[in-house]
């Protein structure tokens, strides 16, 4: 995509070029995207500037502005999930099971 081309650009460009494009990212309201880029400075570089440090700290937060959002967002994933496993465990339950037909003497299962 267009973002992941332009990091890729970044990625041979001069140290205060990308310094300059995280804050632009900062500035236009793009956390994410700053912490993608200030990833590509060194430490010692963010760690000297407490706008790269901020970005830096972007790069692994899911933003939520109340906790209410932060509870329905958790109900949602959970719901998510209950549906994947209860779907998962239907289709192994369907491969484990034998299909039996008693009306065909074929599909029977053997006494033993």
């Amino acid at each position: 995509m267009e973002e992941d081309a332009w990091v890729e650009t970044l990625m041979e460009c001069e140290l205060d070029r990308v310094e300059e494009a995280v804050r632009v990212a900062l500035a236009g309201g793009r956390p994410r995207l700053a912490g993608r880029v200030v990833g590509l400075l060194p430490e010692t570089v963010v760690a000297r500037d407490p706008e790269l440090q901020r970005a830096q700290n972007a790069a692994g937060l899911l933003m939520v502005e109340r906790g209410e959002q932060l509870d329905a967002l958790t109900a949602e994933l959970t719901e998510l999930f209950d549906l994947r496993r209860r779907r998962h465990m239907r289709r192994a339950r369907n491969r484990s099971r034998e299909r039996v037909a008693p009306t065909k003497p074929s599909g029977r299962r053997r006494k033993r």
